[in-house]
């Protein structure tokens, strides 16, 4: 019997593809492939799709979940797991009807149990065909988010080249744009049509990748986007209206909007827009999306946005819209374990007064986080959740982490001739003892 801690059936089903070509694990791995040699060796550019299906790094993923030593690789969910928030393993188990509560039990009664077993008895070889794509089609973006990397901002390459954080002439390439690697993700779409059943789209910003409305037209002209649940990531620049009509298609269709903060810190922490446009866009597609489309908010609890968490959890309750998040597990001098305790203190006492306003809820043993149905209960959770991660400990590093942080803004800011002082002046007070000068 597999470990509960550990067990997760996505290495069976899902397939990922960074925007560089190498195939991943999981969107949550937080050691991702990406940009590295190994990267280069499994890569959609290089090996078909069906190949890399049963080679050696799955093979050995599968026989990792199906044993008791954790995956190193899959820490935001061991985060997750651990401060009592819906990772994505617990929630991709579902689909296999395996539940964290009675596991060993709805293992055994598992549908896919003979997939499994399969796997242990031939060194993680699997038949089990890949029912969920998730895809990375590109960098073109107009933000420049804190907590996110050159791969996928061309904004943020643009000005780590000029903070000589990378060299000036690093370059990105994209298997969206190389006939070798787009030719074999055509392949494997054209013959595996009826199996696929979920397709998550990522950038950059999506709006601004041509292969974006290639994807979405594909599955509606050949009539089966009725069978298929889509869903990508924005970051609420733009509405979306004028896709509409072939997202109202599908099965189901979900748009995560990345936001930090619905104040001014919400423009420092993504730079590039205007968050109250942001805003007023989201509230626009809530009341206009197809029946078929669900929104949710995607954020990245951090040293930079907790502080101010609060308020999105107010704001997304007041407007009916579920809270998603992915605990940061990079770059590491963002943790928001590194908080100072005062600070830590004030984000318990602010999101409790949230909690303690939200309506009573029976206890639930198991919470669907982007079911807009039961706003209640994800709520509650996203309170829990955050308290609990204001609740970690910071790691032994800390003012090492500290000092890099407020390094690392220091130049950043200087750059763009802001401080944080006029964003945050909690967080302004804590960096400055590291160190920390803007503008």
């Amino acid at each position: 019997m597999p470990n509960k801690n550990i067990f997760c059936n996505i290495p069976w089903f899902e397939l990922n593809i960074n925007n560089d070509g190498s195939y991943d694990l999981c969107g949550c791995q937080n050691d991702k492939l990406l940009g590295t040699e190994l990267g280069e060796v499994y890569n959609i550019k290089k090996i078909p799709i069906e190949e890399y299906w049963n080679s050696e790094r799955l093979r050995n993923s599968r026989m990792i979940k199906l044993g008791d030593i954790p995956d190193p690789k899959c820490n935001m969910c061991q985060q997750k797991d651990l401060v009592g928030y819906d990772s994505n393993r617990a929630k991709e188990n579902t689909k296999s009807v395996i539940f964290p509560t009675q596991f060993d039990r709805s293992y055994q009664q598992s549908p896919h149990l003979h997939h499994f077993e399969y796997s242990q008895a031939n060194q993680g070889l699997t038949k089990s065909n890949i029912h969920s794509l998730h895809i990375n089609i590109g960098a073109t973006c107009n933000f420049a988010c804190r907590m996110c990397n050159p791969n996928a901002s061309t904004r943020l390459q643009t000005e780590f080249k000029q903070l000589k954080w990378i060299s000036a002439d690093k370059t990105y390439n994209h298997w969206s744009d190389d006939p070798i690697g787009w030719g074999n993700f055509l392949s494997f779409l054209n013959s595996n049509l009826n199996t696929i059943k979920v397709l998550h789209i990522i950038g950059g910003e999506v709006a601004f990748i041509p292969k974006f409305k290639f994807l979405v037209d594909y599955f509606a002209d050949k009539g089966i986007a009725n069978t298929v649940n889509l869903s990508f990531t924005t970051n609420g620049s733009y509405t979306y209206a004028e896709y509409f009509e072939s997202l109202s298609k599908y099965k189901r269709t979900e748009i995560g909007i990345s936001i930090e903060g619905i104040s001014t810190m919400g423009n420092y922490l993504r730079q590039g827009g205007e968050i109250d446009k942001i805003l007023k866009n989201i509230q626009w597609l809530n009341q206009n999306k197809p029946q078929n489309m669900q929104l949710v908010l995607r954020t990245v609890p951090s040293l930079l946005s907790l502080p101010s968490y609060y308020e999105v959890i107010e704001w997304a309750w007041d407007n009916g819209i579920p809270i998603d998040n992915s605990l940061l597990t990079n770059p590491k001098w963002q943790l928001a374990s590194l908080l100072s305790d005062s600070l830590k203190e004030k984000v318990i006492e602010d999101v409790t007064k949230i909690l303690n306003r939200l309506p009573s809820i029976a206890k639930q043993e198991f919470k669907n986080q982007k079911d807009p149905h039961k706003l209640s209960i994800t709520m509650h959770n996203e309170c829990e959740t955050i308290i609990n991660v204001a609740k970690l400990p910071a790691p032994i590093n800390a003012d090492d982490l500290r000092k890099e942080c407020a390094a690392k803004l220091t130049q950043w800011d200087k750059l763009k001739n802001i401080n944080l002082r006029d964003y945050s002046v909690e967080l302004y007070e804590m960096l400055s003892k590291y160190g920390y000068q803007g503008a």
